[in-house]
């Protein structure tokens, strides 16, 4: 009896973003990363995006990493009566550029999307949504390291958040105070949303945010929708559908963050914390952060 080789078994598949990378890769990441940080590449496609917005159509505004999906999750879910799910919301609440397709959302028609540009916007319905900054670059360097767009280590994505560097949409407070300037207008239909305090007051800003927009909702739906997506339940949607990040996750990191608010303690660092609060300081303060190494957490 002749004996026959049994085949060697097939090697275990890596985890996502483990492995050498080849140089095809490489070289494929070095442009994705380059595209992604540049202003000038994005400039035409940023004014393309807004065409076809109507006088009816309201956005969702936000400096990336500031709670913008959650925010978005509520609003569907209380205005449609529909859970929100990862994918479906998107196509709900597209990104600007989306509107085409957007469902018509609000009672007089419009179409609600969402954006991160600080384009002009007329005389637009908007919800601004900020967010303590030494927050947001701990989840802005969580989602970039998910995405393989950064793969350094914190200090540096730390120096070049702080000049904005970090994303093609610039700095924080510049952002920030760009969205507060229109909000300030006379007649402005911007309504502004500290995420502190929709963490601590979820049904109450929500009705806000959506009597903002036109629309009335009994408090019970209100409180269906927050209580359908707090920070654990949409872990679980994002666990339970993993299809909707696979085109952008290169490593296995959650989508979804702690959600916490005053989060960067003990995570960020002083050296860390004080370049973010050195930077953009004075436009904390004015919303009411506090900064410096005896800064009381952040409540609402």
């Amino acid at each position: 009896m002749v004996a026959t080789r049994r085949p060697d078994p097939a090697p275990a598949a890596l985890p996502a973003g483990e492995g050498t990378p080849s140089p095809v890769e490489r070289v494929v990441r070095r442009l994705r990363r380059a595209r992604f940080r540049s202003k000038v590449l994005r400039r035409p496609l940023v004014e393309v995006r807004r065409l076809g917005l109507g006088p009816d159509d309201a956005l969702i505004a936000s400096y990336p990493r500031s709670g913008t999906n959650w925010l978005m999750f509520l609003v569907a879910e209380a205005i449609t009566g529909e859970p929100s799910q990862f994918g479906a919301v998107h196509r709900r609440i597209p990104y600007i550029g989306g509107q085409r397709r957007a469902p018509r959302l609000l009672p007089d028609g419009g179409r609600i999307v969402y954006t991160h540009e600080t384009h002009p916007i007329g005389r637009r319905r908007a919800v601004y949504l900020v967010r303590d900054p030494r927050d947001v670059v701990l989840s802005e360097y969580r989602w970039q390291q998910m995405t393989g767009v950064f793969d350094g280590d914190l200090d540096t994505f730390v120096d070049a958040f702080v000049t904005g560097r970090g994303n093609p949409w610039g700095a924080w407070d510049r952002h920030v105070r760009t969205w507060l300037a229109r909000a300030d207008e006379p007649g402005s239909r911007v309504e502004v949303v500290r995420y502190e305090a929709l963490h601590a007051s979820p049904v109450h800003e929500l009705d806000r945010v959506l009597r903002s927009l036109g629309v009335v909702r009994p408090r019970p739906v209100l409180e269906g929708a927050v209580a359908a997506n707090t920070v654990e339940a949409m872990r679980a949607k994002e666990r339970g559908n993993p299809e909707a990040f696979a085109a952008h996750r290169k490593r296995d990191l959650p989508f979804v963050g702690a959600g916490a608010v005053s989060g960067w303690r003990g995570r960020l660092g002083d050296r860390n914390r004080a370049l973010v609060e050195e930077r953009f300081g004075p436009t904390m303060t004015l919303l009411g952060y506090e900064v410096g190494p005896g800064a009381q957490p952040t409540t609402r």
